[in-house]
This record gives C-alpha cells, structure tokens and sequence, in this order.
C-alpha cells in the first residue's frame, strides 16, 4: 500500500512537471502580453504601461526572440524620446499615433548610438520596438 501512495505521487510530479514546462510563457513576455501587427506582420509583445517598464524596456537584455517586441503604452499623446542605453542590440523603432496608426520608423537603431536620442516625428501614443531588420 505504502509502495502504491509513492507510485501515484511520483506519477503525479512528473505530470505536473511536463504541464509547467509546455505551458510556460516566452522568457520575457509576462503578464502583459499582447499581440501588434505592422506592415503586414505581427508580434508577440509585452506591455510596458508604466514609468517604470517604459524607463526599463529592452535594456539589459541579451536578445530579443524573433517574431517578439515591446509595446511602449503612454498615458497621453506627446514627443517622448527613446535612448539605447544598457541595449545590446539593434532594433527598429516604430513610432504610432493614438489611433495606432504608423507615423514613422526609426530603422537598424544599434547600442553605440547611446546617448543619442531619438524622437517621433509628430505627437505619439505607443512605440514598438523589434528587433532590427523584421519590418
């Protein structure tokens, strides 16, 4: 009997552990998580909706998965400015106004352009960043 409650134990650990392992999320897409289409091709993105994940978005990071990207959501249309710092690797920038419709794309932006800023070319409400060379 005692053999049989280990057996079923066991059992079940290994189960849960194939479930948590296929079901667990792209390494950077968190809760967030979203999908955006541009000139014909969409994007797994996660959300940065605050000061916080809009100060941090890619930086640090060591890659960005083909096919993904971050949506920058701002609280109201403006000219807000986008920097590489702590980036380590290029990206397109794509810039959209309130009614999501594209306004500009900053193209093939690398680390080694930090501290240059970058701006919109008109009032914008969200930015999309991919990785460079996927529009």
């Amino acid at each position: 009997m005692k053999n049989l409650f280990f057996l079923i134990i066991g059992v079940f650990i290994i189960i849960w552990s194939f479930y948590v392992v296929w079901h667990k999320p792209s390494p950077y897409l968190g809760e967030g998580a979203g999908e955006v289409s541009i000139e014909g091709k969409t994007f797994k993105v996660e959300i940065a909706d605050n000061d916080i994940e809009r100060a941090k978005g890619l930086s640090g990071r060591e890659f960005l998965a083909q096919g993904h990207g971050i949506l920058f959501i701002f609280p109201q249309p403006g000219v807000y400015g986008f920097w590489m710092k702590d980036m380590n690797f290029s990206i397109d920038i794509v810039w959209l106004d309130e009614d999501l419709k594209v306004v500009g794309i900053e193209q093939n932006v690398g680390p080694e352009t930090f501290p240059q800023t970058f701006y919109p070319p008109v009032h914008i409400k969200y930015v999309v960043e991919v990785n460079a060379g996927e529009l």
